[in-house]
């Protein structure tokens, strides 16, 4: 398991949780670098989740937490399988077994009071 953060830089973090409740950053100016952006990262059971903000960490964690998460199934329309993915969609499903949901639910439950405390190591990419 293995916790940090990044500074954001435009172009090179994604947003990995798209389609996630909780918003990313607010738009800013490119001159504006008085406030840092910061990513999140947590490694667990061999997969690296990626955060924008507490929120997105929170989303995660209640979806893990949750034993059986049912079915999510909904209209698409004419867009294809892969346009109208959700966040938790994409994740692979080892994940999903109770002995990685387990550890993946302590690794984030571990970051989010890191992250509350503001004691999360940073890392250069």
């Amino acid at each position: 398991m293995a916790i940090w953060k990044e500074k954001y830089i435009n172009g090179h973090h994604g947003t990995a949780m798209y389609g996630c409740e909780a918003p990313g950053f607010e738009p800013r100016s490119d001159y504006d670098n008085i406030r840092d952006n910061w990513v999140y990262f947590v490694e667990a059971c061999g997969f690296t989740f990626q955060f924008l903000n507490v929120a997105q960490l929170s989303e995660c964690l209640a979806y893990y937490e949750t034993k059986y998460p049912g079915s999510t199934r909904e209209e698409i329309g004419a867009a294809d399988h892969w346009e109208v993915q959700r966040w938790n969609e994409r994740l692979p499903l080892y994940l999903r077994e109770e002995t990685k949901r387990v550890k993946v639910v302590k690794a984030l439950k571990k970051a989010q009071e890191l992250i509350v405390s503001n004691k999360v190591v940073e890392r250069g990419i």
